[in-house]
């Protein structure tokens, strides 16, 4: 059976501060060493090694941007404000709240979002 690029996809991200990780040895396979990122996507989640919701908010931004302008594009063409609601609710309105339970526990207790 052959492993041959089995490894490629796999990635190490150590979560710490630099003064304790900076010196763990890389992970060793058949192949070579796995590759050891700073940050990652994971189930559409932004993560670095700082703990930080940086990198998530920023792509979530940059997502977002996007879509507005897009529903900007359909507000100047005259579409009705029933359908740029709907557009918003289902496009846009989504992407901002992907997984804010996550970083934002307490809107999931009060139930804020629903």
């Amino acid at each position: 059976m052959c492993t041959c690029g089995m490894f490629e996809y796999y990635k190490e991200m150590i979560m710490g501060p630099p003064s304790i990780t900076a010196n763990l040895p890389l992970i060793k396979t058949t192949t070579g060493h796995i590759e050891r990122v700073n940050s990652t996507k994971l189930l559409g989640i932004h993560s670095d090694s700082n703990f930080s919701w940086q990198p998530h908010i920023e792509a979530i931004l940059a997502k977002a941007t996007q879509r507005l302008y897009f529903l900007k594009l359909l507000t100047r063409a005259g579409v009705p404000h029933s359908q740029l609601r709907h557009f918003y609710l289902t496009v846009i309105r989504p992407v901002i709240e992907y997984a804010s339970p996550v970083w934002h526990h307490s809107w999931a207790i009060l139930g804020i979002l629903h």
